[in-house]
């Protein structure tokens, strides 16, 4: 949940400083919002990794196969981005879209839209959106 304070601002009335003060505003995340700003990240830097240290990719050879900027991976290498921890099963799928991008049956496009629907069917995703928001017994993403 993020929540955005808003301290102070002024306003100018007939040249006269009126301050007002607001509480914190308490903004919920979607799942949709979860998925882009959580997952769809850790799926990539997952790629890396995976790209990195179990294929012996450099960082620019990794960039053109992902078709992002160097910049971008090492953000991911550094941990800047994309810092969710999958469960092991999960990573298991992403080790074969990483095999399926480097032989190239599949593009990076293809199979983080595949690895995105399959988080979504899981249970994972409810459970990061109830912790997120408070919830208890939500079913949004299950209806």
């Amino acid at each position: 949940m993020r929540k955005y304070s808003i301290n102070t601002y002024v306003l100018i009335r007939n040249n006269k400083y009126v301050y007002k003060f607001l509480n914190a505003i308490t903004i919920m995340q979607t799942p949709t919002e979860i998925m882009y700003w959580e997952i769809l990240p850790a799926i990539r830097s997952s790629f890396v990794f995976e790209m990195k240290e179990e294929h012996n990719l450099k960082q620019k050879e990794i960039a053109e196969v992902l078709g992002v900027t160097p910049a971008a991976i090492s953000q991911y290498l550094n941990q800047k981005r994309g810092t969710y921890e999958f469960s092991k099963p999960f990573k298991e799928k992403i080790k074969i879209s990483v095999l399926e991008i480097l032989s190239k049956k599949s593009t990076p496009f293809e199979e983080t839209n595949k690895l995105i629907a399959q988080f979504q069917k899981s249970k994972d995703l409810c459970l990061i959106c109830s912790h997120k928001n408070n919830l208890t017994n939500c079913t949004i993403c299950h209806q």
